[in-house]
């Protein structure tokens, strides 16, 4: 698990807390907050601390936030993704605005893709899916790589 470890005197100067509003990523958006703010930090391969989760936790259940019993809510990532990038570009911080915005494109297309996903599911024809699919070109390339591995 990859999960940073920050000194309180820097929490507490900075305000940097978890965003209320990201049910998906809320740690990667806590690191982005975290050098925005003027973080600094190393990745080590060495443990600093031992973490367990208990059966059951909210962070490990199946959320309804989407249509249906589906895990990944990418829409609602991608509300407060625009609004950390909002904030970002308004403070001229152009490295993490530019990875963010390249996140932000990923997540729609693992959006779209978890839609016709969602789609087949529920017993869509072919050709509502290829409609579907035919909206947004972003995913037919990942669509033509699971066909051909198919």
């Amino acid at each position: 698990m990859l999960k940073p470890v920050v000194r309180k005197d820097f929490i507490q100067r900075t305000q940097l807390a978890y965003r209320e509003n990201a049910r998906l990523s809320e740690d990667f958006l806590y690191l982005v907050d975290f050098f925005a703010a003027g973080g600094n930090g190393i990745l080590t391969g060495e443990p600093l601390y031992n973490w367990t989760q208990p059966f059951g936790t909210v962070s490990r259940r199946w959320t309804t936030t989407g249509t249906g019993d589906w895990r990944y809510n990418y829409e609602s990532a991608l509300e407060a993704y625009a609004e950390a990038l909002h904030e970002l570009r308004s403070r001229d911080e152009k490295a993490l605005s530019a990875m963010l915005a390249k996140r932000i494109s990923a997540y729609k297309q693992l959006h779209r893709l978890n839609k016709l996903n969602q789609l087949r599911r529920s017993g869509a024809s072919y050709s509502q899916l290829a409609a579907e699919a035919l909206h947004h070109p972003s995913i037919w390339r990942h669509l033509l790589a699971h066909l051909i591995n198919m």
